[in-house]
């Protein structure tokens, strides 16, 4: 099922964003509707993105294709969202699931990580991963590993 959703997610994105025509001896045949004009490296990138995205859905089964990307991670995160969306084509293929996925991927949209803070521009990962508030109490400081940058 994957190379099918794959496709679905792809020639979705091609649809709204592409402003093509092809031109053959006495027709022509558009393609995309043109709707969200993000020019060629859009409909490009967009593609791909979005035959990845289209996966998801079927991250609610324990041997799909998402399940054995990143292997044994992927295999549990499957199984979890099996359990708690009742399994296989139920919660994951629902107005419901639809709806989830749009909150993550907003979510995601609107993540960011802080990268530079005057402390030569970079962050040690455990850095990286603690909250601002844990950030004040660091006891360690510039200079010495791990660095947590409170200069």
């Amino acid at each position: 099922m994957g190379p099918s959703h794959a496709a679905c997610g792809a020639a979705a994105w091609v649809a709204l964003t592409a402003d093509y025509t092809l031109h053959f001896s006495g027709f022509s045949v558009p393609i995309g509707f043109g709707v969200l004009p993000v020019g060629d490296a859009g409909v490009v990138t967009g593609a791909l993105i979005c035959a990845g995205a289209a996966l998801l859905p079927d991250i609610d089964h324990p041997s799909g294709t998402v399940a054995r990307s990143l292997p044994p991670f992927s295999g549990w995160l499957a199984r979890i969202v099996s359990r708690l969306s009742g399994g296989h084509r139920r919660g994951t293929h629902s107005v419901i699931g639809l709806l989830v996925f749009t909150l993550l991927a907003w979510l995601s949209q609107n993540a960011a990580l802080p990268v530079g803070d005057g402390c030569g521009g970079w962050r040690s990962p455990v850095a990286m991963l603690l909250p601002p508030p844990l950030l004040e109490h660091c006891p360690v400081r510039c200079g010495r590993w791990p660095r947590c940058c409170r200069c």
